[in-house]
């Protein structure tokens, strides 16, 4: 019986020693840098963040949309527009997070970056002011629930249409 014992006993630790020999194969090869400039390095360790952040990113949203229409299934309260508000809302708040993370797991500071996009956002602000328009009507458009999906609406040419998805910049009919 103490033979079997020491027998699996050796067994179990020349498993360990296995699983220790492939993790620092594997932690060799995901340091390995593909390219260097200024300090700054690129290796499969930080793409391996991002595609895992990728994924960490779609799960949340799908469990977004699924948790809001979940909470409020049958509620008379709240519209199906309102429902797409809330989640394409939470959407594009989840992206910049991320967007804000992955630069961050590659190494870069942020700081200057947020500084350049204050002026590169009023650049875009005399020149995006007709789509920043769209956008702000966009969620006017999904809270006010002046219009719902489903609703037949007529165009000045004449043209009419049926409302089949509402987003924050277009709807499409």
């Amino acid at each position: 019986m103490e033979e079997q014992v020491e027998i699996v006993g050796d067994a179990v630790e020349n498993v360990g020693e296995g699983a220790k020999s492939i993790w620092l194969q594997l932690k060799d090869f995901l340091e390995v840098k593909i390219f260097e400039i200024d300090g700054y390095s690129l290796s499969y360790y930080n793409i391996f963040l991002l595609v895992l952040l990728f994924f960490l990113v779609k799960l949340v949203i799908y469990s977004l949309d699924r948790l809001v229409k979940r909470k409020v299934k049958g509620k008379t309260w709240i519209t199906e527009g309102k429902q797409n508000a809330i989640v394409q809302i939470g959407t594009y708040v989840i992206y910049l997070i991320a967007f804000m993370l992955s630069l961050k797991s590659v190494g870069l500071d942020l700081t200057p970056i947020l500084f350049g996009s204050t002026a590169l956002f009023v650049g875009l602000g005399f020149g995006l002011q007709e789509a920043f328009r769209d956008f702000i009507s966009g969620i006017i458009l999904l809270f006010e629930g002046d219009v719902i999906l489903g609703d037949v609406i007529e165009f000045e040419n004449g043209m009419v249409a049926v409302v089949k998805q509402i987003k924050l910049r277009t709807s499409k009919v």
